[in-house]
C-alpha cells in the first residue's frame, strides 16, 4: 500500500483538487490588501492638505474615498471567506472518506481491541478540528501576509525611518513564537488523545450493553467518576493549551504598543515641521499603519503557533491512514471473477495468532485439513481459541505466522469480494444494521429478489415471525438489531447466510440462542440444502455435533485431536470430560 506522507496529503489530496478556487481566494485577499494601501495616503492628505486649507470639496472626496476603500475591502473579504469555507468543507469530506476507507481495511483484530468512541473521535473530531483550522488559517494567514506586506510597503513609502522603528521588535517576536509553538503542538497532541479516551468512555458507558451492566450492578457512581476523571484531564490539558505562552505574547504586544510612542519621540527629536522632514499627516498616517501592521503580524504569529498545534492533528490523521495494520495486512489485490465450483478444501499450515498489543499466542502452530463438502465441528473449553480459529479460517483475522489455503490458494491473496463469495461466518453476536429487515438482506446481497429473501427466511424458520410484525420486512430493527431477541437475530443472520450461499460456512455459536429442537432442524436443513458446501460448526453444545464428519478438539490454543465423535469418545479424556459436563448427548 502506498505510504501517504503529510506533504502528499496536503498537496495531492487536499490542495491540488481545489487549486483554482484557492488561487482565486488568495488573489482576492491580496487585491483587498492592495486596495487597503490607499487608506493611509488618504489620511495623510486629509491632515496635511484638505483640513488645514479648509477645502470642503477635497475633504468630501477624500472621505468618500475612505468609505469606498472600506466597502471594497469588506465585500472582497466576504467573497474570499465563502471560497475558503467551500474548500474547507470539501477537504473535510475527503479526509473523512480517506479515514473511513482506511479503517474499513483494518483487520478485525484491531476492532476487537479498540473502542468505537476512539474511531469516531478520529473520523469526526480530528477532521472537524483540522477543517476548522484550515478554513480559518488559510484565509487568515494569507490575509495577514498580504496586510503585513502592503502595510510595510506603505509605511516605507511614507518614511523609511519610521518603518525601521516599527520592525525593530520583529526578530524577538519570531523567536518567542517558535518556542511557544513547540509547546502548543505537544499539548494539542495530548488533547486529542484525551478526547479519544473521553469518547471511548461515553461510548462504553452509554451504550445499551454498558448502561445495562451499570444499572444491573448499581455502579452509576463508578461510571460518573470515571467520566468526570477523563473530563477533568481533558479540561486540564485544554487550559494549559489556552494559557501556553500568554506572558511571552503579552510582552510582544506591549513592545509593539510602544512603537507609536517611539514614533512620536523620534518625530519630536528631529523637530517636526520646523525642519520640514516629517509632516503631521505623515506621523498620523504612520502610527495608524503601525497599528494596522502589528495587528496582522501578531495574528500571523499566533496562527503559526496554531499551525504547530494543527500539525499534530494532521499527524494523527496520516498515522491512521498509514497504519501498520493497513500496510501489513492489506495487499493491492484487484477483484476478479473466480470459478466457485468445487472450492471448499481448507488447509492450515503452522498457523499461530496473537493480538498486537498482547503477549503470548492465542493459536499455537496449528495445522489442519478440512475436506471439500465435509461437516466439521470445532469444540473445546471456553477460551481454548475456537472463535479465533474460526475468524482465521474465514480470513477476518490474519495469522501472525503460518498460512491458510483454500484449494491451494492463500486466503491472503483473495480480495474481500472474492473471499466473501467463498467463505461466510455467522457469529453468536449477530449484527444487524439499523435499517429495515429487507435492507439488511440487500446490504449483504445486492440485487437479490424479495422472493429469494422470503425463501431464505422460511428455511431459517423466521419468516412467520417477520410476517407477524406490523411492517413485516420493512420493520426497522434498531441499532445492532436491538428491537429483536437474540434468537430472532440469529435466525435472520442464518437466513442472510443461506441467501449468500458461500462455499464454506462457519457457524460460530450462531444457534446458541435457539432451543435444541429448532437448532437440530436448522442443522438438518443445512445438510440437505447445502450438502456441497463445507460447513464448520463452533459450539459448546456437543449434542448438536455428534453427526459431524470430523471434530476438531482444541485446548489452550492448540488442536489436540481431529477425529470423529465416536473415535474421540473412545480415545480422548478431554472430550469425555467435556461430554460429562453437559447433561446429555
Amino acid at each position: 500500500m502506498q505510504i501517504l506522507t503529510k506533504r502528499k496529503l496536503i498537496f495531492d489530496v487536499l490542495i491540488r483538487p481545489h487549486g483554482a478556487v484557492m488561487m482565486g481566494a488568495f488573489f482576492l485577499i491580496f487585491f483587498a490588501a492592495l486596495v487597503g494601501m490607499a487608506q493611509p495616503f488618504i489620511i495623510r492628505d486629509l491632515v496635511d492638505v484638505a483640513l488645514p486649507q479648509g477645502d470642503f470639496s477635497y475633504t468630501s472626496k477624500l472621505a468618500m474615498g475612505l468609505v469606498a476603500v472600506a466597502a471594497c475591502v469588506n465585500a472582497v473579504n466576504v467573497l474570499q471567506a465563502s471560497l475558503f469555507n467551500k474548500v474547507g468543507q470539501s477537504i473535510a469530506s475527503n479526509l473523512r472518506a480517506q479515514l473511513f476507507n482506511s479503517f474499513m481495511h483494518y483487520p478485525l483484530e484491531y476492532f476487537a481491541n479498540s473502542n468505537a468512541g476512539a474511531l469516531q473521535s478520529k473520523i469526526i473530531s480530528d477532521v472537524s478540528a483540522f477543517q476548522s483550522f484550515f478554513t480559518l488559517s488559510s484565509a487568515s494567514i494569507a490575509s495577514y501576509v498580504a496586510l503585513t506586506i502592503s502595510n510595510v510597503i506603505a509605511l516605507g513609502m511614507l518614511d523609511v525611518r519610521l518603518l525601521l522603528i516599527s520592525v525593530v521588535i520583529v526578530p524577538l517576536a519570531a523567536y518567542v513564537n517558535i518556542t511557544i509553538g513547540e509547546k502548543k503542538k505537544n499539548l494539542a497532541k495530548q488533547k486529542f488523545e484525551n478526547l479519544e479516551e473521553l469518547g471511548g468512555c461515553i461510548n462504553q458507558f452509554l451504550s445499551e450493553s454498558g448502561i445495562s451492566v451499570i444499572k444491573t450492578f448499581g455502579r452509576d457512581q463508578y461510571a460518573e467518576k470515571a467520566f468526570e476523571r477523563r473530563s477533568n484531564e481533558l479540561s486540564s490539558v485544554e487550559l494549559k493549551g489556552a494559557l501556553a505562552g500568554r506572558w511571552q505574547l503579552s510582552l510582544i504586544n506591549f513592545l509593539f504598543a510602544c512603537s507609536p510612542a517611539l514614533t512620536y519621540w523620534f518625530a519630536g527629536a528631529i523637530e517636526v515641521e520646523v525642519s520640514g522632514q516629517i509632516s503631521i499627516g505623515t506621523i498620523v498616517a504612520a502610527t495608524g499603519l503601525q497599528y494596522a501592521l502589528f495587528g496582522p503580524f501578531i495574528g500571523f504569529l499566533k496562527m503559526i503557533i496554531e499551525l504547530k498545534s494543527s500539525s499534530s492533528i494532521l499527524e494523527r490523521i496520516v498515522s491512521s491512514i498509514n497504519s501498520n495494520y493497513v500496510n501489513s495486512n492489506v495487499r493491492q489485490r484487484s477483484a476478479h471473477t473466480i470459478d466457485r465450483s468445487g472450492l471448499g478444501f481448507i488447509t492450515c499450515k503452522n498457523v499461530s495468532f496473537s493480538y498486537a498489543d498482547r503477549k503470548g499466542f492465542i493459536i499455537h502452530e496449528s495445522s489442519i485439513e478440512i475436506k471439500l463438502g465435509s461437516k466439521v465441528a470445532i469444540v473445546g473449553k471456553s477460551g481454548s481459541g475456537k472463535s479465533t480459529l474460526a475468524h482465521i479460517l474465514c480470513g477476518l483475522y490474519s495469522p501472525t505466522a503460518g498460512d491458510v489455503f483454500i484449494d491451494g490458494k492463500n486466503i491472503r491473496d483473495l480480495n474481500d469480494s472474492n473471499r466473501s463469495e467463498l467463505v461466510g461466518i455467522v457469529s453468536q453476536d449477530c449484527y444487524l444494521f439499523s435499517v429495515s429487515i429487507l435492507e439488511n438482506f440487500k446490504i449483504a446481497c445486492p440485487g437479490v429478489s424479495r422472493e429469494n429473501i422470503v425463501e431464505s427466511c422460511k428455511d431459517a424458520r423466521v419468516h412467520d415471525f417477520i410476517s407477524s410484525l406490523p411492517e413485516g420486512y420493512e420493520t426497522v430493527v434498531g441499532d445492532r438489531g436491538a428491537s429483536l431477541s437474540g434468537g430472532q437475530r440469529q435466525r435472520i443472520a442464518l437466513a442472510r447466510m443461506f441467501l449468500k450461499r458461500p462455499n464454506i460456512i462457519i457457524l460460530d455459536e450462531s444457534t446458541s440462542a435457539l432451543d435444541s429442537v429448532l437448532e437440530q432442524e436448522i442443522f438438518e436443513l443445512l445438510r440437505v440444502k447445502m450438502e456441497d458446501s463445507t460447513i464448520i460448526f463452533v459450539t459448546h453444545r456437543l449434542s448438536s455435533i455428534k453427526n459431524a464428519d470430523e471434530i476438531l478438539l482444541m485446548s489452550d490454543g492448540k488442536i489436540v485431536s481431529q477425529a470423529s465423535h465416536l473415535k474421540l469418545l473412545g480415545e480422548s479424556k478431554l472430550y469425555q470430560k467435556l461430554l460429562k459436563s453437559q447433561s446429555s448427548i
